[in-house]
């Protein structure tokens, strides 16, 4: 087991939760801090399988290209995507060499799914995201199972004017849906999108809980806990069953996260987190 840090973050409470669950107490795991800076990272020889928890544990684990499989986990669809790219040549080139990935993105139909039951009568959808490869697929999927319901994508990059582009489909939307995109487009965005839909009072709909306390009216996350229980039932499923074919997992753990000020302001009379998250589990069939 590889991560990204030193004991005290964020990858080390993921680390700490996975040593504590039944799956890893065996002691047949060994784990290994990333120095600051690392380019590479001491792989145990006779590892069979490497778990990274972090996109700088998943870079320094890459470059080496080991032998054993490897399940990379704390890190977005667009910085899997980048890594396994430059040192696999491609995703599934990746798989192919025996590389997986436990995905912190949130799948755009589950944000979509929770602003319809927070805003059921909405019909028109916006949807700003900076990776629009990655969504195209799920948002087409979106559209074609609700059909009465308008979706317009604005696709954000470094040097888009975010008044221009953002202020006229935050107006005409019910709520907008905030997905992930590259790390300096998520931080110049997220200001953008939530000033406006403040302005516009229009509500938002995102990935992150930080989002939520800035005045999103809700977001979906994943915790440290809940990546660690992905990364727990990963290892378990692949102990039972040694022939499961790599691939790119999305999030199976979450929550959901209220602002109940922003509720207040826009109206609106809302159910407890949990309950939507329910909702959502028995949409997804996750229950």
């Amino acid at each position: 087991m590889c991560s990204s840090d030193l004991p005290g973050g964020v990858y080390s409470q993921i680390v700490d939760t996975l040593v504590e669950r039944e799956a890893l107490q065996d002691g047949s795991y060994r784990v290994v801090a990333l120095q600051p800076d690392a380019e590479t990272v001491a792989l145990p020889e006779s590892a069979t399988t490497i778990v990274t928890v972090g996109t700088g544990a998943a870079r320094a684990v890459y470059r080496q290209q080991p032998s054993a499989r490897v399940l990379s986990a704390l890190i977005t669809n667009s910085g899997f995507s980048y890594l396994a790219t430059i040192h696999y040549g491609s995703i599934d080139q990746a798989h192919r060499r025996g590389v997986s990935a436990v995905l912190l993105d949130q799948p755009a139909q589950r944000l979509y799914r929770l602003g319809r039951l927070l805003l059921p009568d909405a019909r028109h959808i916006g949807v700003l995201s900076g990776e629009p490869a990655a969504h195209a697929a799920e948002l087409n999927s979106v559209t074609d199972t609700n059909g009465d319901a308008h979706i317009e994508q604005v696709v954000l990059t470094a040097d888009i004017r975010p008044i221009g582009a953002l202020g006229p489909v935050i107006k005409r939307s019910d709520f907008v849906i905030a997905l992930p995109g590259k790390e300096l487009i998520n931080a110049s965005a997220a200001r953008w999108i939530l000033q406006l839909g403040s302005k516009l009072r229009t509500p938002v709909i995102a990935y992150s809980r930080k989002y939520t306390t800035s005045g999103a009216l809700a977001s979906v996350y994943t915790s440290a806990g809940h990546v660690a229980r992905e990364i727990s039932d990963i290892l378990r499923a692949i102990k039972e069953d040694p022939a499961l074919p790599e691939q790119n997992y999305p999030p199976r753990q979450f929550s959901v996260s209220l602002n109940s000020r922003v509720a207040q302001a826009l109206g609106l009379t809302l159910e407890d987190a949990e309950y939507y998250r329910r909702e959502l589990q028995r949409l997804e069939g996750l229950e």
